[in-house]
């Protein structure tokens, strides 16, 4: 037959035990979602990782009050690191390929205004040439009508 002492040594074993797996169960719930909530912070914007967190400390919170307040504290402390990170990552990513972009956009855009540069570039050496000869054949001509003329050369 068992004793008083022997049944609350029994009880408190299986209380133990009863806090044990429960405590273990409530870790595991508190880390899966952990994870999860990690996940989708990950792919959302700063203002949809605020929404998401303080919604997740809410869930959390309701599940099991002491284990999720140290969880959240170091879980919050890693998620910001994080995300600081990823989002830095991330902008500096989208900058440089933003900048790649914007190169060949400007360097497609002004292949053909080079193009149109120089060839107006020629059509002005071929019309001051052009004028110049024809000066030149000009000034000839005034010459020899001031010669024949017998006119003071102008300038």
């Amino acid at each position: 037959m068992l004793t008083p002492s022997d049944i609350k040594q029994i009880q408190k074993g299986i209380t133990v035990a009863v806090e044990e797996v429960v405590e273990t169960k409530t870790r595991k719930i508190v880390r899966e979602e952990l994870t999860q909530a990690r996940g989708e912070i990950r792919k959302e914007t700063r203002e949809v990782v605020k929404e998401e967190l303080a919604q997740t400390r809410g869930e959390i919170r309701k599940e099991t009050k002491e284990i999720v307040k140290e969880e959240i504290t170091q879980a919050r402390k890693g998620i910001r690191q994080e995300t600081r990170e990823i989002v830095k990552e991330e902008l500096t990513q989208a900058r440089d390929q933003s900048r790649k972009e914007t190169r060949k956009m400007i360097k497609e855009e002004l292949s053909p205004v080079k193009e149109d540069i120089a060839q107006i570039r020629k059509d002005i050496k071929t019309i001051v040439n052009f004028f110049d000869k024809e000066y030149l054949e000009l000034r000839k001509r005034v010459e020899r009508i001031e010669k024949y003329l017998n006119l003071p050369p102008t300038l």
